[in-house]
């Protein structure tokens, strides 16, 4: 029997705004913005996509991720930071999640910090020059955003922060760690 051809038609094209509205309609917000950042990877300019983008990352998202875990996620120079940080915040009753405090001696270390980046759903990426060629920070960064998840990039040292594509503005600790923790933990905590 002779194959039929059979004629090939193009993808429709959606525009943008329509492609807000199908987003905002997914069911989960990780899911809307994993969404999101592959159409402003198309179209990084539009509007429509820059206000929802907008809408996702607000203060009642970024309360409801840290009340679902918090994942801190720092490379060896900023270890002691990343321990106090962890510290102070677990004390204002927050559900902070560190490797060094929470991975038993035996543990596999790979898989308790694959399932811990699975549990929580914000991340505290504490910035210092080193992240940026970090390996295993990278990849914790990469697997927050591919499930859509938010990635809050706290200032250890001075650094272009912007080079990490992330959508959260910097809290800054660089010169007083006492006025970033406030600033942090009025963004982060229920009111």
């Amino acid at each position: 029997m002779a194959k039929v051809p059979t004629k090939a038609y193009p993808t429709p094209t959606l525009s943008p705004k329509v492609m807000a509205i199908r987003i905002a309609a997914l069911p989960t917000p990780e899911r809307q913005r994993l969404a999101l950042r592959k159409a402003l990877s198309r179209y990084p300019n539009d509007a429509n996509l820059l206000r929802l983008q907008r809408r996702l990352t607000d203060g009642e998202h970024i309360r409801r991720a840290a009340a679902n875990g918090i994942f801190i996620s720092y490379t060896s120079q900023s270890e002691l930071f990343a321990l106090a940080l962890a510290e102070d915040l677990q004390a204002q009753g927050l559900r902070v999640w560190l490797d060094i405090t929470h991975i038993p001696e035996q543990a596999d270390w790979h898989l308790e910090i694959e399932r811990a980046l699975q549990r929580h759903h914000l991340m505290l990426l504490v910035v210092s020059r080193d992240t940026f060629t970090n390996e295993d920070t990278r990849r914790e960064v990469r697997t927050f955003l591919t499930s859509g998840k938010l990635v809050l990039p706290i200032l250890y040292e001075r650094c272009e922060v912007e080079k990490l594509g992330l959508w959260l503005s910097p809290i800054n600790f660089c010169h007083s760690y006492s006025q970033g923790l406030e600033q942090l933990r009025r963004l982060i905590k229920p009111q």
